[in-house]
């Protein structure tokens, strides 16, 4: 059960990335804690650096240029993810690798794809939004632990033992372009959010256009957004890259 303090938290969140207002009272975590948290953090977790993630600047051009990957190299990828996180639901590893590389596979390796899992895109869309609820959940999970709302954490629904954006990229510009994201994600989890990445995250929200974007940066933000607020929301660059993949 979310507790008052979780609430009033997630309202206070809401307000920076909408409203970017400034007031000491709406930062969503003080600095202190932040350098608290910073000393656990080690080289292997993805912390939100100072540079802006360039996901979104990648051209069509590019995409069409880029290496396209196998069915049996995207299934491959697959079962690696699968053996390293097992606090993950099999089936949402699946469709989170499959959206973030739909731009590097032709359609008939993912018609291949989906005959092997036996699912459609469809089924697929529905995995994609329940892995963003189910790793949502570990990160509320983790940041009321942290907070003291809940005396128990389970390696379950450790955040840090969840999978991670950069992870699931298979091209290597946009598994860097992915940590800064898992950088968010984990510090807010773990109570040392920066107030600054919070509004450069904001400003890449309010400042994109949807066409503009190819799909790995469509799951960054989609993903990063839903895991944040623990909900999924919808709207043009932040959609399902499944329902946009079949528009």
């Amino acid at each position: 059960m979310k507790k008052v303090l979780t609430s009033m938290l997630i309202s206070i969140m809401s307000a920076a990335l909408l409203t970017g207002c400034a007031s000491d009272a709406e930062t969503v975590i003080g600095d202190s804690v932040l350098s608290d948290t910073t000393e656990e953090i080690s080289e292997e977790t993805p912390v939100a650096s100072e540079e802006v993630a360039t996901s979104e600047e990648t051209s069509i051009e590019e995409v069409e240029e880029a290496v396209i990957y196998s069915a049996d190299e995207v299934m491959a990828h697959i079962d690696s993810l699968i053996t390293q996180y097992q606090y993950n639901d099999p089936e949402h590893i699946k469709a989170l690798v499959i959206a973030a590389n739909l731009d590097y596979i032709s359609e008939d390796d993912l018609n291949t794809i989906l005959s092997t899992y036996g699912y459609t895109m469809e089924e697929l869309a529905v995995k994609y939004d329940e892995c963003i609820l189910d790793n949502g959940e570990a990160h509320q999970q983790t940041f009321d632990f942290r907070q003291g709302n809940i005396d128990t954490l389970t390696d379950e629904n450790t955040y840090k033992y969840r999978i991670t954006l950069n992870a699931v990229m298979m091209n290597e510009t946009d598994a860097e372009n992915a940590r800064w994201y898992d950088g968010i994600l984990y510090q807010s989890a773990h109570s040392g959010t920066n107030r600054k990445d919070i509004e450069k995250f904001r400003e890449y929200i309010l400042g994109i256009k949807g066409n503009e974007l190819n799909v790995a940066a469509r799951v960054c933000y989609s993903y990063t957004w839903g895991v944040f607020y623990n909900q999924l929301t919808y709207i043009d660059y932040l959609d399902n890259p499944f329902v946009v993949h079949n528009k």
